[in-house]
């Protein structure tokens, strides 16, 4: 460069600030997935002692349909099929409120840390208990309504639990 292009350019440059350094992006350590997955936890359920009783308990035949605004209609029609590939499953037969509570939303991380798109939650019909009301399938269902990953659901195929169990449709990306 010449003495006249350097005198050009200093001159050019003369009040031009430097930007502010900003960060590096950087991928994220086992330790940061922790933490990202104990605040998206503790975001779900405020209250857990709330969330052992059904708010309504619903008949152990009734089968489970819902959809988020935005999902596309042909991939809930593949979701009520059953044409989406199970990434992990649930069995929650046999457990108290409590630990099916537990053991919900540690799977729900989990599917979400795992970026499964998809997951099977078997919560029975709730035929064995003595008041012949599903305690467990009314607060899985509840439970799925009101968790913000979840994009849609649908009672499974007789060949995955027919109504005593769910597909559900994680939403992708990262924990937010």
């Amino acid at each position: 460069m010449s003495d006249q292009d350097a005198q050009l350019f200093r001159e050019a440059m003369r009040d031009v600030k430097p930007l502010k350094k900003q960060p590096a992006v950087t991928r994220r350590r086992q330790s940061d997935k922790r933490e990202i997955a104990k605040k998206f936890t503790s975001s779900l359920v405020k209250n857990p002692q709330e969330s052992l009783e059904p708010r309504q308990h619903v008949d152990p035949d009734t089968m489970f349909s819902f959809k988020r605004e935005g999902v596309q209609i042909k991939t809930f029609r593949n979701l009520q099929r059953g044409a989406i590939t199970i990434e992990a499953s649930l069995d929650l037969h046999g457990l108290t409120s409590v630990l099916a509570q537990e053991h919900f939303f540690a799977f729900m991380k989990r599917a979400k840390l795992n970026q499964q798109r998809c997951v099977l939650i078997v919560h029975g019909k709730g035929l064995s208990n003595a008041t012949q009301k599903p305690i467990l399938k009314s607060l899985v269902h509840e439970w799925l309504l009101a968790h913000q990953e979840v994009l849609a659901f649908h009672s499974a195929k007789p060949k995955d639990g027919g109504t005593g169990a769910v597909y559900v449709l994680i939403r992708r990306g990262t924990v937010k």
